[in-house]
């Protein structure tokens, strides 16, 4: 268990919560390679992690899904986020029906080990800003049994995706990117509230919930540049 003196208030504090050493470190070292991104502590199993939680409470738990002393991901994941802690997941190899269960418990983030290094810092930004990230494959691959599921409306979206103005159209396929808010204000060049604004108009046209659910349709349906 490694810690440090928790960071400034400016700097996005993690924690990894990885089994391997060689893991952990690669990982610290990506991580603390970028100037608004501070990793806080590390463990190597759940108890080590509760440890390390109850000093330092995050900002970002970067987890992998095969931490020693998960019984449940899904399960774990609503207990941190009962501390308001946001979680990152990591997996070598997940089920599609138990990462549904793990964004249903509240993961804000998700990536598979083989992801590029790029993506996960970007998830670590995306979901500091209180966005949801998840990667290509990993949206590519929850897509299906989602829909079947009835956790994303399919037939309600196919019926009403032409709905959308060109301005919604692009905030979508900008949301499907990993864009915060805040990014895409920049991009497109107007207040965060108008986004938040044609957001909530996009969630209501096409039914959908949470901005998870935005971000897996937008790859779905081929509307992101990834």
């Amino acid at each position: 268990m490694n810690l440090v003196a928790k960071s400034d208030n400016a700097v996005v504090d993690v924690v990894i919560g990885d089994e391997q050493p060689l893991i952990r470190r690669g990982l610290r070292a990506l991580i603390e390679a970028e100037s608004d991104l501070s990793v806080v502590g590390e463990a190597e199993d759940c108890e080590q992690l509760r440890v390390v939680l109850g000093l330092f409470p995050p900002a970002i738990v970067v987890l992998d899904a095969g931490l020693p002393g998960i019984a449940d991901a899904a399960e774990l994941t609503g207990e941190l986020l009962g501390g308001r802690i946001a979680v990152i997941l990591l997996a070598a190899n997940l089920s599609s029906e138990h990462a549904v269960e793990v964004l249903r418990a509240g993961a804000r983030g998700m990536l598979y080990k083989n992801d590029s290094p790029d993506e996960l810092i970007r998830a670590i930004r995306t979901v500091a800003q209180g966005s949801a990230f998840l990667s290509p494959k990993v949206a590519g691959q929850l897509a299906d049994v989602l829909y079947r599921g009835g956790w994303i409306p399919r037939q309600r979206i196919a019926a009403n995706i032409e709905g959308l103005t060109d301005r919604e159209h692009e905030i979508f396929r900008l949301i499907g990117d990993g864009l915060t808010n805040n990014e895409i204000a920049l991009t497109l060049f107007i207040s965060e509230a108008t986004v938040k604004s044609h957001f909530n108009r996009i969630c209501k046209k096409l039914g959908i919930v949470n901005r998870v659910q935005a971000v897996i349709m937008a790859h779905e349906l081929g509307m992101t540049t990834g």
